[in-house]
């Protein structure tokens, strides 16, 4: 139960786990990336508003991952369409469909497999390393500022094993658009 992460308050299984439903808290905010998207580029006109809102909603989305990683929990697919908001206007993270709890290995990940969104993975996430750690997520979370604040993704390729070539060796696009006071 944080501020900055969606409630939910039951999950069913149905037909041997073929079919799975989650009842949540009703967000009728839309998400970050429809945000972005509407803008068609930063999320504001004003550079300097546009800069003050990322801060604001980076440091909400980032005390609930902070709240997530002191209950040992990744969320391992951080991405704008993961962050929900409020009516009152705070953003929350949501879909921990990919998240893993604790320290333990979990029958969805195996070395040299990756899980998640590969414009936002973190380099060592992409590659399907062993031992990815919370710091995945702050990398995520990275990629979302870098969305808010320039309107682009921060790798872009006509596949997904492109992208993941991309974000294992290479640093991201646009780089030299951020002219942030």
């Amino acid at each position: 139960n944080h501020p900055n992460i969606v409630r939910y308050f039951t999950a069913f299984r149905f037909k041997k786990n073929k079919f799975f439903a989650i009842a949540m808290e009703l967000l009728t905010g839309g998400s970050l990336l429809a945000r972005i998207e509407q803008e068609r580029g930063p999320l504001t006109s004003s550079q300097r508003q546009r800069e003050a809102q990322t801060a604001q909603w980076a440091r909400q989305v980032a005390s609930g991952l902070a709240y997530m990683h002191a209950l040992r929990m990744q969320h391992r697919d951080l991405k704008p369409d993961n962050v929900l908001f409020a009516e009152d206007g705070r953003p929350l993270v949501m879909d921990f469909g990919l998240a893993r709890i604790g320290l333990e290995r979990s029958s969805l990940t195996h070395t040299y497999e990756t899980l998640g969104t590969p414009v936002f993975m973190a380099p060592e996430q992409a590659q399907g390393a062993e031992g990815i750690d919370f710091r995945a997520d702050v990398y995520g979370l990275g990629g979302i500022l870098y969305q808010c604040l320039t309107g682009e993704l921060p790798f872009v390729g006509t596949s997904h094993l492109e992208v993941l070539a991309q974000v294992i060796a290479d640093e991201a696009r646009y780089r030299d658009s951020l002219q942030l006071a």
